[in-house]
């Protein structure tokens, strides 16, 4: 998988503590609300809930990728995830 592209901004970060220590070995980078990164495959997009609403446009530029939904126990949305 190449980079990761985090939609958390301004509700979570990729360096936030525990993301950090499990994905410590991943290449990620903090997405701006508005922002769609130009990328070139392979690429993973992670979206949290309060940012879900930004994925139709990413997934208009980059077609064809695999979602992902991430659910709690009780199925509320922790995150999306689309691998491109």
């Amino acid at each position: 998988m190449g980079a990761t592209y985090f939609f958390g901004v301004p509700f979570m970060y990729w360096d936030f503590g525990t993301l950090a220590f499990l994905l410590r070995d991943q290449a990620g980078l903090d997405i701006q609300p508005g922002e769609i990164p130009e990328v070139t495959a392979p690429a993973r997009f992670i979206f949290v809930p309060e940012r879900a609403g930004e994925f139709v446009e990413l997934q208009q530029r980059y077609p064809g990728g695999r979602l992902q939904e991430l659910r709690a126990a009780d199925q509320h949305l922790l995150a999306l995830i689309y691998d491109w």
